[in-house]
């Protein structure tokens, strides 16, 4: 599915500043690349993320971060931020019907960070 298919292309690019990450995303018998730019890691002993910025040729302007945090009652807390604005014609056309595929994923990304950090 679409978001198994992000998920491959993510996980052979390292997580440091300057990765560049093209992620297509199958829409039928077409694809859409999606360009990227690790743009901030955070490494510490207990709180671990990213944030990557859109790049020329994205649908959208912004930035988005990941983090995981151990906290100190043992609990592992996830969060997901997210700070961009449509950058094109199309995108802003199909401005209402993305918010509920940016729901989705992010759902599905929170299930993923659940199941790697129960693992």
């Amino acid at each position: 599915n679409l978001f198994d298919e992000i998920a491959a292309d993510l996980t052979d690019a390292p997580i440091e500043v300057g990765t560049t990450l093209l992620v297509t995303l199958p829409f039928g018998p077409i694809s859409i690349v999606v360009p990227d730019r690790v743009v901030a890691v955070l490494d510490e002993p207990r709180r671990f993320g990213f944030a990557y910025g859109t790049l020329e040729g994205h649908q959208e302007r912004g930035e988005e971060r990941f983090v995981v945090e151990h906290l100190d009652d043992d609990r592992v807390v996830a969060s997901i931020g997210l700070d961009a604005v449509a950058a094109t014609t199309a995108a802003r056309l199909v401005a209402p019907a993305v918010g509920v595929f940016q729901r989705l994923a992010v759902r599905r990304y929170l299930a993923a960070l659940s199941a790697a950090v129960s693992a």
